[in-house]
């Protein structure tokens, strides 16, 4: 019995290893990397190779096996694609985006174009702007985006003229397009230490990324990066090709050109957090993959917005208080009724995975203090529908106003204690909902994304 449990969780172990593979194309292949073997597999050949415009239009959907790309894939039409990591098959659709990066609670797209912040919905693909950067310039090339769940913002670097070009550490909340940091890249002996190949760590929020072959902890609104060590022999980036973050062993991994004659294209395995170089090889394709994502199928993060929990988009959601089974949900978010320790199981494509635990604590509105029961409106923010819980019978009126005054929705005579609003086709932004009962008015605020 001993040997067969052995057994089994050396499978296990093996399994989950295997899980981790680095995605990208190389030449007319698109492929994988085996980080537990560097073992590599071609996964499906195109009628001829990518062409480069200088910049990297990709992200992943690390818990459901996504790898979006934007531009001209060869043998398919429309410039915005995504590849099924499961069964390898092409989806493509006709939007463009351009500095992109995946925002795993909203199942969005975020990218910058020009200037302006968009949002392209996974499930409807409209596309919505989320914002615009007065005075925006050039894109920058280097991979410098990405999503921090923890925050919900969308983190990158931007040239801005301000009259002088500079380049900034910019971060937008994705939920309501506000800027919430602008800080100029530092300088260093009179040089912009300006880093590139961002990644997130999505269990912590830390945001990691490297200039040269150096590499550290980006702070984002301070517009700095720490100097942690370097990579023995790094030369130079490696025509496009990006760094990778691997949450099962939380090593930061970068491709690079190396001095060494004999061994010219490598990769180093890095841990951050002990600020040490753990492993250096040879790249494989003779070091031509390019655009590389990482499947790694992480522990999702549950983090609180406005009151609400969230955890990233999956199939379905088991959420517990206190190590007790509250309800099984098809949303990917749940309003807390009281305080205490939550945690949620969420059921992916390929894997399962219990978060993260948060402590929550619930405070009802000032005005509801005194009162046994309260009205709910949630989730928020909202992007398609909004419920309202009402504790009585009493509402006459329900109102939906945005922040010019206009009234967007108006429902009389409510005889009810739930109602639910679709605000899918709502502008963005933030809106108010007024709720008149028979003896008082109440409003909520909601933003909508």
């Amino acid at each position: 019995m001993k040997a067969l449990v052995l057994l089994v969780a050396l499978f296990f172990a093996v399994n989950v290893a295997q899980a981790q593979k680095i995605y990208g194309f190389s030449g007319v292949a698109f492929g994988s990397l085996d980080l537990a073997d560097h073992s590599v597999d071609t996964l499906f050949v195109m009628p001829s190779e990518l062409t480069w415009d200088g910049f990297t239009r990709v992200a992943i959907d690390r818990y459901n096996g996504r790898y979006f790309y934007g531009g001209t894939l060869p043998g398919h039409s429309g410039r915005f694609h995504i590849i099924d990591l499961v069964d390898f098959t092409v989806s493509s659709f006709s939007d463009y985006p351009e500095t992109m990066t995946y925002d795993c609670i909203g199942d969005r797209i975020i990218y910058e174009k020009s200037g302006t912040i968009k949002a392209i919905d996974l499930e409807t693909m409209n596309s919505t702007i989320l914002t615009e950067i007065p005075n925006a310039g050039a894109s920058i090339f280097g991979d410098k985006r990405t999503y921090i769940p923890q925050t919900n913002q969308f983190f990158y670097m931007e040239s801005i003229h301000d009259p002088e070009s500079e380049t900034y550490y910019l971060s937008i909340d994705v939920g309501t397009g506000e800027i919430t940091c602008s800080e100029i890249v530092e300088y260093v002996d009179g040089v912009m230490y300006s880093p590139g190949f961002i990644v997130t760590n999505h269990q912590t929020g830390d945001v990691i990324g490297r200039r040269n072959g150096r590499f550290g902890f980006i702070d984002p609104c301070a517009g700095t990066i720490s100097k942690l060590a370097s990579i023995s022999g790094y030369h130079s980036n490696l025509n496009y090709q990006l760094s990778v973050f691997n949450h099962k062993t939380n090593y930061y991994i970068v491709p690079f050109r190396s001095v060494h004659p004999g061994h010219p294209n490598q990769i180093a395995v890095i841990d951050v957090y002990a600020n040490e170089v753990i492993e250096i090889f040879d790249q494989p394709w003779e070091g031509t993959m390019n655009l590389q994502q990482i499947y790694d199928k992480p522990t999702p993060p549950l983090i609180s917005i406005n009151d609400t929990l969230f955890v990233p988009k999956g199939l379905s959601y088991s959420w517990y208080r206190n190590d007790n089974f509250i309800e099984t949900t098809s949303e990917n978010y749940w309003v807390p009724k009281q305080s205490g320790k939550y945690r949620a199981e969420v059921e992916f494509r390929e894997y399962t995975s219990m978060t993260n635990e948060l402590t929550f604590n619930f405070m009802p509105p000032v005005a509801e203090i005194n009162r046994s029961e309260i009205t709910r409106v949630f989730p928020n923010p909202v992007s398609k529908i909004m419920t309202i819980e009402f504790p009585d019978t009493t509402v006459t009126s329900i109102r939906v106003i945005d922040s010019k005054g206009k009234v967007h929705f108006q429902l009389d005579k409510v005889a009810a204690f739930e109602i639910d609003i679709d605000m899918s086709v709502f502008p963005r932004g933030n809106y108010f909902i007024e709720i008149i009962k028979e003896d008082q008015t109440e409003v909520h605020s909601i933003i909508k994304q």
